[in-house]
């Protein structure tokens, strides 16, 4: 299973798929000369090969059973991107591991795959693998018009990204209706972006807003009675700005950033072993006393299958603490955040 997982995440996080060692489908019947196995369906489908890449749609929810010489396989989630009548790409989560169903030792069980797109990938005993993408229903195409509204403002750079946060679920309804990615993001919203980290955590949110009980009073007075704002204080990872005061429309720095996803650390009572450590920003003169630790901590978290640092510094050594953050560096220091310590 390491050596599916190693060719996966080789291949990278935006697929464009060259090469594949199967036979054709033909009677609900799917042959991977290469395992010298086979995956025969409940449902006839429709095959298709598109850049390399071998293809199986199905109108409504299909059975598969696989039998033959593989050893081991995997059934993971993917979100496309494109598919035309002669072009095909996807996008795969970051932790495959996480996103996948495995089967071991050649025990393959009946499974149901419902709507949606899916990558099934078989290893042989003799070395030999196959891939397969399978399509169920209509497949919801992801891009960055979809998925972030028309006439977006987002910086080329963020868009990979920023994609698989959405994926995550960290893009929220106010940030998507303003359609700026490159502005400064605010308080409120940075604090409901914290709000889906804790949940992914495994902090109900529910649970909290029931034990709030009728006659709650509200911790901050210029919230409009935000309950996620208060879910995301209860647990210290964002403060008021005193006299009873959120200030949920002011601009977040990158210090304060930094700080709140530190803190998160902290409520999943984790000791985080800081294997990637910065040696010294070169402006740390300029860091609040109380964001030292935090700024340090997040900069040496990486997000293991990017290779990228939760919060890195903005060149020339500097982390600019007191500079505002933008929406988009936001969602994807979250999105980091999240694969490299919840996974």
């Amino acid at each position: 299973m390491k050596k599916i997982l190693a060719i996966l995440l080789v291949l990278g996080l935006v697929l464009s798929f060259t090469s594949v060692y199967a036979d054709s489908f033909e009677n609900k019947t799917y042959s991977f000369e290469s395992v010298k196995s086979t995956a025969v369906f409940s449902e006839d489908g429709t095959y298709k090969r598109l850049n390399g890449v071998d293809i199986l749609l199905f109108e409504n929810a299909v059975t598969m059973q696989i039998a033959g010489d593989a050893l081991n396989g995997m059934i993971c989630p993917i979100t496309v991107t494109e598919l035309t009548d002669d072009s095909f790409e996807c996008l795969l989560p970051e932790n495959m591991a996480l996103s996948s169903k495995i089967f071991n030792e050649g025990k393959f069980p009946e499974t149901t795959l419902p709507n949606g797109s899916y990558l099934m990938f078989l290893d042989s005993a003799a070395g030999g693998y196959a891939t397969l993408v399978i399509i169920v229903g209509k497949p919801e195409i992801v891009n960055k018009a979809t998925v972030f509204g028309e006439d977006a403002l987002i910086s080329s750079w963020a868009e990979d990204e920023l994609l698989q946060a959405y994926i995550l679920g960290l893009l929220t309804q106010e940030i998507y209706e303003k359609k700026d990615y490159t502005r400064n993001i605010t308080r409120g919203e940075f604090a409901h972006i914290m709000s889906v980290i804790l949940v992914n955590s495994g902090i109900d949110y529910n649970a909290y807003v029931a034990s709030l009980g009728e006659n709650y009073t509200p911790k901050f007075t210029d919230t409009d009675n935000d309950l996620t704002i208060e879910f995301v204080s209860n647990y210290g990872v964002i403060n008021g700005v005193g006299e009873g005061l959120f200030d949920p429309s002011g601009e977040l720095t990158r210090e304060q950033a930094a700080t709140m996803l530190a803190r998160i650390l902290n409520v999943m009572e984790l000791n985080y072993s800081n294997d990637n450590p910065v040696e010294t920003f070169a402006d740390e003169e300029l860091f609040s006393d109380w964001a030292t630790e935090s700024i340090y901590t997040v900069a040496g978290i990486k997000d293991s299958s990017a290779g990228y640092a939760v919060m890195g510094g903005v060149g020339e050594g500097n982390f600019s603490p007191k500079t505002g953050y933008t929406v988009e560096q936001a969602m994807i220091s979250a999105k980091r955040f999240v694969y490299a310590v919840i996974g």
